[in-house]
C-alpha cells in the first residue's frame, strides 16, 4: 500500500510543483507587468485631461468617470491576465 502512494506521489508531485511554480512566477509576473501598463495608462489619462477647466473636472468627478476608469482598466486588466495563465499551464 505505502509503495503505491510512494509511486503515485513521485509520479504527480513534478508536475504538481511545476504547476504551482509557474503559476507563482506568472503571478508576480503579471502583477509587476500588468501595475506598470495600468500606471502608463493612468498617466496617458491624466496628460490628456490636463487642460480642462475645474468647472468640467468637478462635473466629470461627480458623474464618477475616474470610477469608471478603473473599473474599464481592472476588467481588461484580469482578462489579460487571466487568458495568460490558463494559455502559460495549458488549460483549456
Amino acid at each position: 500500500m505505502w509503495r503505491l502512494i510512494a509511486k503515485m506521489l513521485g509520479n504527480f508531485l513534478p508536475t504538481i510543483v511545476w504547476r504551482v511554480l509557474a503559476l507563482l512566477g506568472l503571478g508576480v509576473f503579471s502583477y509587476v507587468g500588468m501595475d506598470s501598463v495600468k500606471d502608463f495608462i493612468f498617466q496617458k489619462i491624466e496628460q490628456s485631461l490636463g487642460g480642462i477647466t475645474s468647472d468640467i473636472v468637478n462635473i466629470m468627478a461627480l458623474s464618477g468617470i475616474d470610477h469608471y476608469f478603473t473599473i474599464v482598466v481592472s476588467a481588461y486588466l484580469s482578462v489579460f491576465a487571466v487568458r495568460s495563465a490558463t494559455k502559460f499551464i495549458g488549460v483549456k
